[in-house]
């Protein structure tokens, strides 16, 4: 794995970034991560390997480009998307967000821009959910985004198999990606310690998305996650 350069990630990120609890070893990390996934973009993209999962560490969906957030510190997925239409020069690339949370900041990063359809599966609560209107607009008019909120106990897997077979897959194929990139966020599994809400299950999401893998060449990108039983069973099914 390597250290990506300053430039990989300035191109998403300011200068002026605002505190963060970290660790000595937080940026080296953040960095590792963001390097090694660009490396592992590269090699899916010259067909030197196959679809790919970079399990890293700290994730980043709700990093802005001006600030990070809620344990990101840059915001790897809305990275490695704008590289490769950017140096790799790929045209069409799709993000699917399937992260307890909403990808706030990636949603920040890309909208308006056509190169990319972003879909954000997250829970919603009756907006009760964070992060909330003020950090991200769920009724946005935004031409490459499609939000999918769920509330718990009224939604289950089946909801979202509904909406990933009726809206997302045929707007997809509609889309033709060159690129699908998942943020794979395992913290709406069963028991997840910190969420706690059993909402919907990770096995049938995984399950679901396997359906772009067969189709799209692929790349998940680990995000959150707080049980350790299910990270590895999430881990086993993608």
């Amino acid at each position: 794995m390597r250290d990506s350069s300053v430039m990989d990630y300035l191109k998403m990120h300011k200068k002026g970034y605002e505190l963060l609890w970290l660790c000595p070893q937080s940026i080296q990390a953040a960095r590792i991560a963001v390097g090694s996934t660009i490396d592992m973009l590269k090699a899916n993209v010259d067909g030197l390997i196959g679809n790919s999962f970079a399990i890293i560490r700290p994730p980043g969906h709700h990093s802005y480009s001006n600030q990070p957030q809620a344990y990101c510190i840059f915001n790897t997925i809305a990275i490695i998307a704008k590289y490769a239409v950017e140096k790799l020069h790929l045209k069409r690339v799709l993000i699917i967000d399937i992260d307890y949370h909403c990808g706030n900041g990636t949603y920040q990063s890309l909208k308006n821009d056509d190169r990319f359809l972003f879909v954000n599966f997250h829970a919603y609560h009756y907006g009760a959910s964070w992060p909330f209107d003020s950090e991200y607009d769920y009724d946005s008019s935004a031409t490459n985004h499609i939000s999918i909120p769920l509330n718990a106990a009224m939604n289950n897997e089946f909801d979202y198999m509904a909406a990933l077979h009726i809206i997302v897959i045929p707007l997809a194929k509609e889309f033709a990606p060159e690129l699908v990139l998942i943020s794979a966020g395992f913290d709406s599994a069963y028991c997840d310690q910190i969420v706690e809400l059993d909402d919907f299950g990770q096995a049938i999401k995984a399950h679901g998305n396997n359906r772009f893998r067969i189709n799209f060449p692929s790349i998940y990108h680990q995000l959150r996650g707080f049980l350790l039983v299910t990270n590895f069973d999430s881990f086993g099914i993608v």
